[in-house]
């Protein structure tokens, strides 16, 4: 008579996990994920900024109001993609992941992107003509180009992933029936 060891519940799971291992999640997802980390720091830290401007402040509560906006409207979108997992389908490559989001998110995304822009416009103005300008004008001026920036590329890599989905969806032929 032969006995056999059965195995462990860790084992099993262990097994289970060396038998299938999910493609990497693919460069453009890490530098979207990097893009979208770097506008909600630069939204955060000049929400301070705005703050340690008391001579100024009036100049920069529409800043502190956009970092609110910017912040109220990523913060879902990165929570919702901390869960992102790649696709368990055997045979799944790196290419086959996307990051999607709705349409709404991108049009509000290239919106903010503008208000940064011209806030950093507002900031630069402030830089020319003022005699004695805080250091906190300039790295506010250097935070909104920064976020201006990182908001658009994140922008345009979103719509980009939305039209490859669009491609890639079947083409439904709507039929008219005739009387």
């Amino acid at each position: 008579m032969t006995v056999t060891a059965t195995p462990t519940r860790a084992e099993l799971i262990a097994a289970q996990r060396a038998s299938f291992r999910p493609p990497p999640v693919p460069q453009h997802i890490k530098q979207m994920r990097i893009l979208l980390i770097a506008a909600v720091f630069f939204s955060a830290y000049n929400i301070w900024t705005s703050i340690t401007l008391t001579k100024f402040s009036l100049l920069f509560l529409s800043s502190t109001a956009i970092s609110l906006w910017t912040l109220a409207f990523l913060f879902p979108v990165e929570m919702g993609h901390q869960d992102y997992t790649p696709s368990k389908k055997p045979g799944a490559t790196a290419e086959d992941q996307t990051w999607i989001v709705e349409k709404e998110v991108v049009t509000r995304s290239y919106a903010t992107s503008v208000a940064w822009a011209a806030a950093a416009a507002r900031s630069a103005y402030v830089v020319v003509n003022q005699k004695a300008v805080p250091e906190e004008v300039w790295i506010s001026l250097g935070l909104e180009v920064c976020a201006a920036f990182s908001l658009y590329v994140l922008a345009g890599r979103w719509d980009g992933e939305l039209a490859k989905a669009a491609a890639a969806a079947p083409k439904s032929k709507k039929t008219v029936a005739s009387k």
